[in-house]
């Protein structure tokens, strides 16, 4: 695997396990939010908001070492067992065995959406952008609007606002906002 691509596996694997730190224990309860390890996929679950894709979802299938047979129907049943059924699996490009995405369809899972993620290298500096909008790193001062944004946009209870709002006070979180 690229090893740009890999780094990128591992930040989202390693947010994943942050934002579950961040959570304090009244919330994971009121959540029912965990994390398990069926093998090679992180897989979080948010029982208590069963429609969120943002908590209800798995990282690293395959990526860091091949799944094992049976390992993506596994993950899917985690969902399932839990009365989750709006959840989101990750599948890298360079997943592997390559079968893995015939494995998801033949459980039943259809593809829906992408999840994107932006990479370049760093030989070269941005391109010059041009904009109406300021776009700074935010602190505690609009760390509420930023969450009420996020929980908006990932169709997120109002209950995880805080979480959210917590986040820039974490280590190694850097949250952006454009302004007008």
């Amino acid at each position: 695997m690229d090893p740009s691509h890999l780094a990128t596996e591992r930040i989202e694997l390693a947010a994943m396990e942050e934002l579950h730190d961040a959570a304090d224990a009244a919330l994971r309860r009121r959540l029912g939010f965990r994390l398990e390890r069926p093998g090679t996929a992180l897989v979080s679950l948010a029982e208590g908001d069963p429609g969120n894709i943002l908590l209800n979802r798995a990282v690293g299938l395959g990526v860091e070492a091949a799944a094992e047979p049976g390992e993506a129907v596994r993950v899917a049943a985690l969902y399932r067992d839990a009365g989750i059924t709006n959840f989101f699996i990750h599948l890298s490009p360079n997943a592997r065995p390559s079968t893995l995405a015939a494995e998801l369809e033949a459980a039943g899972l259809v593809r829906r959406r992408a999840w994107v993620k932006f990479l370049r290298g760093t030989d070269e500096p941005p391109p010059e952008a041009r904009s109406s909008l300021t776009i700074r790193e935010i602190g505690p001062a609009h760390a509420a609007d930023f969450a009420r944004i996020s929980a908006a946009a990932f169709d997120m209870s109002r209950d995880l606002e805080p979480l959210v709002a917590g986040l820039p006070s974490q280590p190694g979180w850097h949250l952006f906002m454009s302004f007008d």
